[in-house]
């Protein structure tokens, strides 16, 4: 039974990945009106069901492996981990602002790892890692941003009005490597939590196989057509009202931070890095287009997310092993 709560558990955080990370990347079309929705929903649909087999599945093998050592720890921690993610997760989106499913689930298997089984469950250099890799996103990505959007005002100074309106056609393309370079990260941390589930209740190495990808990427879609147009719209209208060219460069800029990460095997944040390309589009176009005071309510989320999912993971490990569940 453990093991099929799991899996309910696993598919119940890919749903909210759908409201939030999926929420997030339709965020950046609902002001621009370029892009028809169904094109944007069947890019991300393709992208989260095929990048990992185009890519690899590396970023699965770290969520899997290198945070807490599962296979030691059983598959009771793991549900505790998934339970305590869900409830940050759940709070986060009650409070209408996008977090990071990345930082929640970290901070969830973390904290259960430590409250079972002591430090020695923890693997620390893979955490930090992770961590550090997704600090180093947030940076990027405001950079990135900045720099892209810098260039493209360059280059379309003196271009024609017939050219500048033109550029937003190139979303289509730009959303193409943003949604793979999703399904190469963050749509992996469903993967290798399923890989895992599946090593622990076989006894068996962790290895990842088609039904762990097509399945995770169906549930997200379901997701993220059942609440993502409302974080999507939080996104969109709140941080500050992009044009097609804005749009673009947040795009392209976020997609090269995430699809790098990727590469190199190291998770990140895709929401972190979009909303921060975002932001650092918007202060390069004017920084007094930006609603600071959204801006700073979503830093405030990012920071607690995984402090918060860590206590609520100790909380939960804590009580279960009170009652004998552990």
């Amino acid at each position: 039974m453990s093991d099929l709560l799991a899996v309910a558990l696993v598919m119940g955080f890919t749903v909210l990945c759908g409201f939030n990370d999926g929420g997030n990347l339709l965020a950046t079309f609902l002001n621009t009106r370029v892009m028809h929705a169904a094109a944007v929903l069947a890019i991300i649909l393709a992208s989260v069901l095929l990048a990992p087999f185009l890519l690899g599945t590396a970023v699965a093998t770290t969520i899997g492996t290198r945070i807490v050592d599962i296979r030691q720890a059983g598959m009771d921690v793991l549900n505790v981990s998934l339970a305590a993610t869900l409830v940050t997760l759940l709070v986060c989106w009650r409070l209408k602002v996008p977090t990071s499913t990345s930082f929640a689930l970290v901070g969830g298997l973390s904290g259960a790892g430590l409250a079972v089984l002591g430090p020695q469950a923890v693997v620390w250099w893979g955490l930090l890692q992770v961590g550090l890799s997704m600090v180093l996103a947030v940076v990027l990505g405001g950079l990135a941003g900045y720099v892209t959007y810098y260039g493209l005002y360059f280059f379309l100074r003196r271009a024609s009005a017939r050219l500048g309106g033109r550029v937003g056609y190139l979303q289509y393309l730009s959303a193409a490597l943003l949604c793979i370079g999703y399904g190469a990260n963050d749509a992996e941390k469903s993967v290798g939590l399923l890989a895992t589930v599946s090593a622990v209740a076989h006894h068996e190495p962790f290895r990842v196989t088609p039904w762990m990808v097509i399945a995770p990427g169906i549930v997200f879609f379901i997701g993220l057509l059942w609440g993502g147009w409302r974080v999507a719209r939080s996104v969109g209208f709140h941080v500050f009202r992009a044009r097609p060219v804005h749009a673009f460069a947040t795009q392209v800029a976020s997609a090269a931070v995430v699809i790098g990460a990727s590469a190199l095997g190291g998770p990140v944040s895709s929401t972190q890095t979009i909303d921060s390309a975002l932001v650092g589009v918007g202060v390069c176009a004017g920084k007094e287009r930006i609603r600071w005071s959204f801006v700073r309510r979503m830093l405030v989320v990012w920071g607690v997310t995984m402090p918060l999912a860590f206590m609520v993971a100790v909380v939960l490990a804590l009580l279960c092993k009170a009652g004998g569940v552990l």
